[in-house]
């Protein structure tokens, strides 16, 4: 079990704790958070977030992410699954 800190424009507003198996954006919703997404297939990328540390099973090449996204390290929540222990996330205004 992940522990994952949501953070916007770099304060935290929530902590979560999410399984390996099911995405960051599903165990925030299960806990009753309001995250923003749309799609919840990659598509849209409404559930953008920076991975600010830690790790998580995502592939920015099968989901079209910009090489400044890339360089940003941004992920999409839909998609991303935790990988390390501890993750935190940044949502950011664009």
């Amino acid at each position: 079990m992940a522990q994952i800190t949501l953070k916007r424009l770099s304060e935290i507003f929530s902590n979560i704790e999410a399984p390996e198996h099911q995405t960051i954006l599903e165990s925030g919703l299960q806990k009753g958070l309001s995250l923003p997404f749309g799609c919840m297939a990659g598509v849209c990328h409404t559930c953008k977030a920076q991975l600010v540390s830690g790790e998580v099973d995502f592939d920015p090449e099968a989901f079209s992410m910009t090489e400044e996204e890339k360089e940003k390290k941004m992920i999409l929540l839909c998609q991303a699954k935790p990988k390390s222990a501890q993750i935190v996330l940044n949502y950011l205004e664009e």
